[in-house]
C-alpha cells in the first residue's frame, strides 16, 4: 500500500436564502439545514432560492437546480470528507500505535540481551577471581 490520494477539502459552506409565498426573503440557512429540509421534502419545487455567492436579486426555482441541488451536493461532499478524514486519522493512530509497540518490543529485547551479557561478564569475572584465588593458596 502506497500513500492514499491527497484528501481535498470541500469548498467552504455557503448560506442559502429563499423567497417565501409572500415574496419575503428568508434566511440565511446553512447547507446542512436546507439539505435536511430538502431530504424531508419540505421545500416546494417552485421555491425561489439563492446562495450567499449569488447576487441578492438572483433567485432560481428549486426545480431548476437538478435532482441534486448544489446545497445537497456540497453537504454530502462535506460529510464524505469528514468521514474520510476520520478514517485516515484512525488509520494513522493505529499505525503509530503499532510503531510504538514495535519500538517497545525492541527496547525489551535489547534490555534482555544487555542483562544476559552483563550476567555472562559477571560470571567470567567471578571464575577469573576464583582461579586467581586458587593460585594464591
Amino acid at each position: 500500500g502506497g500513500l492514499p490520494a491527497p484528501l481535498l477539502a470541500p469548498p467552504p459552506p455557503k448560506e442559502w436564502f429563499y423567497r417565501d409565498l409572500e415574496g419575503v426573503v428568508q434566511g440565511p440557512f446553512t447547507e446542512e439545514q436546507i439539505s435536511e429540509w430538502h431530504r424531508s421534502k419540505y421545500l416546494p419545487a417552485n421555491l425561489p432560492m439563492r446562495s450567499s455567492d449569488d447576487p441578492p436579486d438572483s433567485y432560481t426555482p428549486l426545480s431548476e437546480m437538478g435532482s441534486q441541488p448544489p446545497f445537497v451536493a456540497a453537504h454530502l461532499a462535506r460529510q464524505k470528507y469528514a468521514a474520510e478524514l476520520e478514517k485516515r486519522q484512525a488509520a494513522q493512530a493505529a499505525q503509530q500505535a503499532e510503531q510504538e509497540k514495535a519500538s517497545l518490543a525492541e527496547a525489551q529485547r535489547q534490555a534482555e540481551a544487555d542483562a544476559r551479557a552483563a550476567a555472562a561478564r559477571e560470571a567470567a569475572t567471578s571464575r577469573i577471581h576464583m582461579a586467581v584465588a586458587e593460585e594464591w593458596r
